[in-house]
């Protein structure tokens, strides 16, 4: 349908427009086809007549706002057509998302909370609740299995090779504050991917050497804490207060940390020691570096020994492109 032959809405065919496309979230040209068909996955289908039905817009107005109507993939609509819409699911979903906007605003403000008094945090309001649904196990829990495959990386800094075991955790007293560790602290952190690993040590590095010792778990490791979070799946069953936190991004902030001055991670360290107190062994967290990978964190690493499979590796990292290469013959 050409722009010249569509006639100006009035006032009222607009609201009427506005409504109808507002509920109109693919058409048949989003949908797979299979023998000429299509198969029908995206939004749930209907007839475009029935959205005129939903809001009572008298027939003599349908030719007129149909031809203004299109899909979000640039396709022109028009009456006869099917099209998708949100499914009740996706309606409720929507709802209990807008209606955790308040809890954001006060997780915000018990941020700011935070980067004064760190230390005070279970006297506010979101620290207790935060410890509370953590001891009524509220919370996703989950667990390390016999022989999961993980990965530790560290930066090249000299001429001294590296043995597995210095691939370890840091001894107590040698570590920095990270996300789930207070300074000094040893916690053994374990990437799920020997990319995800790489990028946690060269993260705003240039072209480097690294390390990179491949690991499995000995015995299995129960009652992990999981804050792991995809947003684009998400349910009506998940915690409204983990779904805050990440619409927060209170889990995975880092642009306010510089030097010694780290406040970003005083809300993750703060959960930690919810959890250490609560009897967890540790926390499993989505990478800040590589999002579709994930790390954990074990609070009592002596208590679970790891494997090494073979010895430390030096890998190559390149900075642009965030390749890893095994050596210089791989280099383009």
């Amino acid at each position: 349908m050409f722009d010249e032959y569509k006639t100006e809405l009035t006032k009222k065919e607009e609201n009427y427009r506005k409504k109808i496309q507002s509920e109109i979230v693919s058409c048949y040209n989003c949908q797979p086809y299979d023998s000429g068909e299509p198969v029908w996955i995206y939004g749930e289908k209907t007839e475009i007549e029935e959205l005129f039905y939903k809001f009572n817009v008298e027939d003599k107005y349908w030719e007129n706002i149909s031809g203004h109507l299109t899909c979000s993939c640039g396709t022109e609509l028009e009456l006869g057509c099917d099209v998708g819409v949100k499914s009740k699911y996706d309606k409720d979903l929507a709802a209990f998302i807008n209606s955790n906007k308040k809890l954001v605003s006060k997780i915000n403000l018990f941020i700011k909370f935070l980067s004064t008094t760190p230390l005070l945090a279970y006297k506010h309001n979101i620290g207790k609740s935060i410890f509370n649904q953590l001891k009524t196990n509220q919370f996703p829990i989950t667990s390390i299995n016999l022989n999961d495959k993980f990965f530790r990386a560290r930066r090249v800094n000299g001429n001294d090779i590296i043995e597995s075991h210095q691939m370890l955790s840091a001894p107590i007293g040698k570590s920095s504050e990270g996300r789930f560790n207070h300074s000094g602290q040893s916690y053994l952190y374990l990437a799920s991917s020997e990319e995800t690993a790489i990028r946690e040590v060269t993260y705003k590095l240039k072209d480097s050497l690294v390390w990179i010792q491949e690991f499995e778990v000995s015995c299995d490791v129960s009652n992990i804490l999981d804050l792991t979070f995809d947003i684009t799946n998400i349910g009506l069953n998940v915690n409204p207060l983990l779904l805050s936190l990440c619409m927060a991004n209170a889990l995975d902030e880092n642009k306010n940390n510089v030097g010694f001055w780290r406040p970003d991670y005083f809300l993750t360290r703060y959960i930690m020691d919810c959890a250490k107190e609560l009897n967890y062994n540790g926390i499993k967290y989505n990478s800040t570096r590589y999002y579709s990978e994930f790390n954990i964190v074990i609070f009592n690493p002596e208590k679970y020994k790891t494997i090494n499979i073979g010895n430390p590796k030096v890998k190559i990292f390149k900075s642009l492109d965030h390749q890893v290469f095994n050596d210089f013959s791989d280099l383009p």
